[in-house]
C-alpha cells in the first residue's frame, strides 16, 4: 500500500477531516520552505504538495502567482523541489508528498530523469496543471514504471465523459475543483464543487480531495461532509508571504492547526 492510500484509510478509520496542504518551493525562500514542512506535519497536514514555479501559471490567483515570482526571483530549479521532498523523507517516511506543477518546466528537465528522481526521492504524486487526462497517456505509463501517482484536475466544467476519462488514468486520490477559475481563498465553499464530489463518486472509490478557494475550518468542515479532504493553498501561502522569516514555520504551523484541532 502506497503512502497515499495508507493516509486516505487513515483518515477514514480515524472518521475524520482530511487536510491536503500546497507550498509554493522557494518563496519566500527555500531555506524558510524546507524549514516549514516538518511544521506543516506536526500541525496535522495529512499530504503536502510541493508547487514547481512557473513564469506564466494560468490557473493560479494573485496569491500563488506572487510565490512563483518571488521563488523564481529566488532562481528556484526543479532540482530544488525534488530536493524539498528528498530532505523530508530523510526524517519522515509517512507524510505523503505531490509535487505540483506545469508541463514545461517537467518537459525541459527531461521526463525520465524527472519520473526517476521522483520515485528516489520518495515522491508519491504528481499533478500537472495544463496536462489534461486525455493527452496525458505516455505520462501516465511512466508514472506507473516509478510508482508516482498521476493526478488530474478536474473541474465543475468536466461533463461526464471527461469525468471517466480522467478517472481512468487517475490514482491516489482525484483532485476536485471547487470551482472555474483561478486558485485563491474565497469567503465561501462552492456549491458547483460540492455537486462535482457526487458526480465523481458516482464513476469511482478513489478519495476525492477539494481545492481552489479553501481558507479556514468551516470551509474544510463542509468539504469534508462529501469528499474525504479539503486542499488549502492560497491562504497558507498567503501567511508564509505575511510572516518575518524567523516565524514562517511557526506561523504556518499554527495556521494549519486551526484548520484541523490538532494540538500537538
Amino acid at each position: 500500500m502506497n503512502r497515499i492510500t495508507k493516509r486516505f484509510a487513515e483518515i477514514k478509520a480515524a472518521q475524520r477531516n482530511g487536510l491536503v496542504v500546497f507550498v509554493t518551493a522557494g518563496a519566500p525562500d527555500i531555506e524558510s520552505t524546507q524549514a516549514t514542512l516538518p511544521a506543516l506535519v506536526s500541525a496535522g497536514a495529512d499530504i503536502i504538495e510541493i508547487g514547481m514555479p512557473f513564469s506564466d501559471p494560468l490557473a493560479e490567483g494573485p496569491v500563488i502567482q506572487k510565490s512563483s515570482y518571488l521563488s523564481l526571483l529566488n532562481k528556484t530549479s526543479v532540482d530544488d523541489c525534488l530536493d524539498l521532498a528528498k530532505h523530508l523523507r530523510e526524517s519522515n517516511d509517512s507524510t505523503p508528498l505531490v509535487l505540483m506543477g506545469y508541463y514545461n518546466p517537467v518537459y525541459q528537465y527531461g521526463l525520465s530523469k524527472f519520473l526517476e528522481k521522483c520515485n528516489r526521492y520518495g515522491v508519491d504524486g504528481l499533478i500537472i496543471v495544463d496536462l489534461p487526462a486525455v493527452e496525458a497517456d505516455e505520462f501516465k505509463i511512466m508514472c506507473n514504471n516509478n510508482d508516482v501517482s498521476f493526478i488530474p484536475l478536474i473541474a465543475p466544467t468536466s461533463t461526464d465523459s471527461n469525468i471517466e476519462l480522467s478517472l481512468e488514468k487517475c490514482d491516489g486520490f482525484v483532485y476536485c475543483v471547487s470551482v472555474t477559475g483561478v486558485t485563491g481563498a474565497r469567503s465561501e465553499v462552492s456549491s458547483r464543487g460540492l455537486e462535482l464530489v457526487d458526480r465523481i463518486k458516482k464513476f469511482t472509490d478513489l478519495p476525492v480531495a477539494v481545492g481552489f478557494g479553501v481558507s479556514n475550518k468551516s470551509h474544510v468542515d463542509e468539504i469534508c461532509v462529501k469528499a474525504e479532504a479539503a486542499v488549502v493553498g492560497s491562504a497558507l501561502v498567503n501567511v508564509m508571504l505575511e510572516s518575518d522569516k524567523p516565524e514562517i514555520a511557526r506561523n504556518a504551523g499554527d495556521f494549519v492547526k486551526s484548520l484541523t484541532n490538532h494540538s500537538s
